[in-house]
């Protein structure tokens, strides 16, 4: 056992070293949606749960609770300190890694309980979001432990780990809208199994409290989820355009199984493509190996293994007919794909011959991507314009409304509201709806157009923020120019009245 801690110990502290020098990756701000956390967070400690850094302040009812109620509590001893939020994020990827050993551990090879661990510890694109701001290192680390509370809640019965489950797999589902999509894959094998009638009720309480943040957004708003009803708007535009989701499917793949399992990065092209389909069978095949090897030997409870594929195959289909396509969004397949890959690997040369082939596979790409991160900060992540902000905040009047597509960031370093991106049928709308909804300056900066891969269905963000910057930088009658600064490719327009 103390051999073991000393493992453990020796990986956390590898880990912890790896992800430190991927800080500077994504400073707080650079990705929008770590700086609306935060600002969430702050609405929190204000008694409601608005978007702050919008002038109307409407309700926030997209991202559930669970992320800022967490970031809530570093708010007041941290401000708006980045670097103090990113280590929050280390340390709870750091749990993760925790949570993935404990799992390791119940495998009958002793190649898988040492490799598991360090390849997911040491994988190049967890190290690289494992700094950031976001969603993903809570939710991953809750991810893991849901899935070991289970296992114990099945195998045990103290029912300490029925609370224990029970409370995580309620926060994992108000972390992220894909947290339901883990309470269903639960619900799915819990039905599909016997002898897990005790874990029914406790399981039950997720979907009680997913119920009421539903009913508050439709009693708010009139809908219960803007994703939801985002992504049933994309179903008939994937039914109509079938060569659009197969580019999506092929996407996803070359995400989850080329770049985040193997470490790997290919181009979209047909080499690409091919070998993605290489990866996407390989590693697939050895995961549904060892999920019938885990039912046949049964050394795992059946509703653990069965809610385990499930979510795997629902997530990655979810991936698959989403319009926002990025690696951060697979990573939580990557600890159960590793899981159920080396239980396939029942023979302990190709084992071996995996965890090396994988090890050299993921040094090599965290040289890359650390490399880049630290040669050149600025292609690895839209830069703040600091420079802009602070004259803002010096000669622009207070309570000044601002057009900017990263508002939250905008917010979160000027304390501006206003809108991020308007909607119009031409720039004669565009114009009408600034001035309906008061917004007074509009922020232009070259780099910071917001993109998205993927399908192009009834509403691209990308597009609506490159054709407002088109009207604004291209109408002199109605947009005047009141500052430029080159190095940070920002000008800044005041709307004429």
């Amino acid at each position: 056992m103390k051999s073991d801690h000393k493992k453990l110990g020796l990986l956390l502290i590898c880990a912890a070293a790896l992800y430190a020098a991927y800080l500077p990756a994504f400073p707080l701000g650079t990705l929008n949606d770590d700086a609306m956390y935060v600002v969430l967070a702050k609405s929190l400690w204000q008694g409601h749960y608005t978007k702050l850094s919008v002038s109307t302040l409407p309700p926030e009812m997209i991202h559930p609770p669970g992320y800022p109620l967490f970031l809530a509590l570093f708010v007041p001893l941290f401000g708006s300190h980045g670097v103090l939020f990113q280590i929050v994020s280390i340390l709870l990827t750091l749990g993760a890694c925790w949570g993935v050993w404990l799992l390791a551990q119940r495998s009958t090879s002793p190649v898988a309980r040492i490799a598991i661990p360090v390849l997911f510890a040491l994988n190049p694109l967890l190290a690289r979001i494992s700094g950031s701001v976001m969603s993903e290192p809570l939710y991953i680390a809750l991810e893991v432990t849901v899935f070991w509370t289970f296992a114990k809640c099945l195998e045990s019965q103290d029912r300490r780990y029925l609370w224990v489950f029970s409370g995580v797999l309620t926060w994992t589902v108000m972390v992220r809208t894909s947290g339901s999509i883990l309470l269903l894959a639960v619900w799915a094998a819990l039905a599909l199994t016997r002898n897990a009638r005790r874990v029914w009720p406790w399981a039950l309480i997720p979907g009680v409290v997913s119920g009421i943040w539903s009913l508050r957004n439709h009693q708010m708003v009139g809908e219960t989820s803007g994703y939801l009803g985002y992504w049933g708007s994309l179903l008939p535009h994937f039914v109509a355009n079938p060569e659009v989701l197969l580019d999506n499917v092929v996407r996803v793949s070359y995400l989850t199984f080329s770049y985040v399992v193997a470490g790997v990065e290919l181009p979209h092209n047909a080499i690409g493509i091919a070998m993605t389909l290489v990866f996407a069978l390989t590693i697939s095949g050895l995961s549904v190996y060892g999920v019938c090897r885990w039912l046949s030997l049964k050394t795992m409870p059946q509703a653990w293994v069965c809610a385990l594929a499930l979510y795997v195959v629902l997530l990655f289909g979810m991936q698959a007919t989403w319009t926002a396509i990025a690696f951060r969004y697979v990573i939580p397949l990557l600890p159960l794909l590793l899981l159920a890959m080396f239980e396939g690997l029942r023979w302990r040369k190709v084992a071996i011959g995996f965890f090396v082939v994988m090890g050299l596979s993921y040094a090599y790409l965290n040289v890359v991507l650390v490399g880049r991160t630290w040669a050149h900060p600025e292609q690895s992540h839209n830069p703040i314009p600091h420079i802009t902000f602070d004259w803002m905040k010096k000669n622009l009047p207070a309570g000044s409304t601002v057009l900017y597509p990263s508002l939250d960031s905008l917010y979160l370093h000027t304390g501006f509201k206003g809108m991020g991106g308007i909607y119009a049928t031409d720039r004669d709308h565009f114009l009408l709806r600034l001035r309906n909804e008061n917004i007074q300056y509009a922020l232009y900066q070259a780099s910071r157009t917001l993109t998205i891969q993927g399908a192009k269905g009834p509403y691209n963000q990308g597009q609506v923020f490159a054709a407002n910057q088109d009207w604004i930088t291209s109408w002199p009658e109605a947009f005047t120019l009141i500052y430029m600064n080159e190095a940070e490719r920002t000008a800044l327009y005041q709307v004429r009245p």
